[in-house]
C-alpha cells in the first residue's frame, strides 16, 4: 500500500524513502528524461476510485507509477492506472528553487501590535 503526503521538499524526500524501505514503493528502472536521471517507482494505491467504480460498486486495483529525481527524490511525474479500464490519472510536478524570494513567500507577516493569547478547555 503506498500513502505518500508530498507537501514540502523534505517530506517529499523523507516518504520517498520510508516507501522504498518499507517495500510499499519498489525500483522498476532508471531514465533519462530532458537529461534528468529519473527513478521510475511503482506501487499499488489503495486510495484510487475511478469513474468506473462509482457506478459499479467494487474493490478496484490500481497502480501508482512515479518518476522521481535521482538525485533530490523529488517527483517529477506520476501515473495512477486501475485495473477496470479507466485512462490513467497522469500528473506533472514543478519545485521551485528554495530561493530567499521564493521562501518569503510562506514566511507569515506577523501585524505589528499582535500579541499571542492562549486560552484553556474548561472542557475538563
Amino acid at each position: 500500500m503506498t500513502y505518500l503526503v508530498l507537501t514540502t521538499r523534505k517530506g517529499a524526500e523523507l516518504a520517498i524513502q520510508q516507501a522504498l524501505a518499507s517495500g510499499s514503493l519498489r525500483l522498476t528502472g532508471a531514465q533519462t528524461v530532458n537529461g534528468q536521471q529519473l527513478l521510475h517507482l511503482r506501487g499499488s494505491d489503495p486510495w484510487y476510485t475511478s469513474s468506473a467504480a462509482l457506478l459499479a460498486p467494487g474493490p478496484t486495483a490500481a497502480t501508482l507509477d512515479l518518476w522521481v529525481s535521482a538525485v533530490s527524490y523529488l517527483p517529477v511525474r506520476s501515473a495512477v492506472s486501475a485495473d477496470d479500464g479507466t485512462p490513467p490519472a497522469d500528473a506533472s510536478f514543478t519545485w521551485l528553487p528554495a530561493t530567499p524570494a521564493n521562501r518569503a513567500v510562506f514566511t507569515p507577516q506577523i501585524p505589528a501590535g499582535f500579541t499571542e493569547q492562549t486560552t484553556h478547555c474548561p472542557c475538563g
